[in-house]
């Protein structure tokens, strides 16, 4: 379900805009897109696959979901996958936001998950002259959104670090290995 999609001329915005117009919008110099999708139906990250010229791996990943958290190049493109948790009563629901960011556009499709990033685009606006740096500026404002989430709902990742036992378990595992790997005898 398409959340918003908007159009912003030298970090102001100008309009929100059909999803059909997004290349259109995309061709024009100075001018930066930000698509918001919801838990994407079929044939919609198709249809931005088109607007946006995404690479076809990258919505591949993002179609069938369940990926690691990822930064991934595709020429002048990334492919950023994040996991999201939220409490839900006495329970944790684990979502997935898959990032599209070009040189000129941000698509965020998120899955599983209720917490959008209406307050990132919100604070962005009111900072226009940032806005202007335009996908580099918004990429930064989801990560910072999300690690104030964690802090405030799942505490510091510091903490998490040293009182999850299965955690701390696999790093300790991991320098092991990597000791080995590196001073054992050949």
């Amino acid at each position: 379900m398409l959340v918003n999609c908007v159009v912003y001329r030298e970090g102001k915005r100008s309009a929100e805009i059909p999803k059909e117009e997004i290349s259109d919008y995309l061709a024009q110099p100075g001018t930066f897109v930000w698509v918001a999708i919801k838990d994407p139906q079929p044939g919609e990250l198709e249809s931005m696959e088109e607007e946006f010229d995404l690479h076809p791996l990258a919505v591949e990943d993002a179609r069938h979901g369940h990926q690691r958290p990822k930064i991934e190049e595709y020429g002048d493109q990334l492919f950023v996958v994040v996991h999201t948790i939220e409490v839900a009563g006495d329970d944790f629901n684990i979502g997935e936001v898959n990032i599209f960011v070009g040189r000129n556009f941000v698509l965020s499709a998120r899955s599983r998950t209720e917490r959008g990033f209406l307050e990132v685009r919100a604070r962005a606006e009111r900072e226009p002259e940032l806005l202007r740096h335009g996908a580099g500026f918004v990429l930064y404002g989801v990560f910072r959104y999300l690690f104030l989430v964690h802090q405030r709902e799942g505490g510091n990742p510091n903490d998490v670090l040293f009182t999850d036992r299965a955690l701390l378990a696999s790093v300790v595992l991991w320098f092991l290995y990597c000791f080995w790997v590196i001073y054992s005898p050949r």
